[in-house]
């Protein structure tokens, strides 16, 4: 199975997912972020070893992977998606080529493209170029 191309379509895709608790302390914004950007590592290593070199088309990660072990209130619990949160994984989306679902409590801004000062329960949708293709706003 070759990576994606469009010229391929209609093809199976590979879509890498976890379950992961976050019942433990927080990590941090930055230690998290390291971990989910490993785990999406993780799971284009394993769709190459299983599927002959195929790339990882889609990852998806578990819910509310970026905040996972906070508590309280919107301010205190969402980060944005401008800075960090992007930075990151939408630097594993490129690397590997995949889209990648990040569920998050998220501070909306204009790159979110909601109200500023909001905060929603959000699955954002990062491209293969690991920029925004979509926002899915669950509350």
């Amino acid at each position: 199975m070759s990576p994606s191309q469009s010229s391929d379509l209609p093809r199976k895709i590979v879509v890498g997912t976890a379950m992961q608790p976050y019942w433990g302390e927080y990590p941090g914004l930055e230690a998290r972020l390291a971990q989910l950007a490993a785990l999406i590592d993780r799971m284009a290593d394993e769709a190459a070893r299983r599927y002959d070199g195929a790339g990882l088309d889609v990852a998806a990660l578990p819910e509310v992977a970026v905040n996972g072990g906070l508590n309280g209130v919107g301010d205190e619990v969402s980060f944005p998606l401008d800075g960090p949160v992007l930075e990151a994984l939408g630097g594993a989306a490129r690397r590997h080529r995949c889209y990648v679902v990040v569920p998050m409590y998220l501070t909306e801004t204009e790159l979110s493209g909601g109200t500023a000062g909001t905060y929603s329960n959000a699955a954002v949708l990062l491209d293969r170029d690991g920029e925004i293709a979509g926002i899915y706003r669950k509350v």
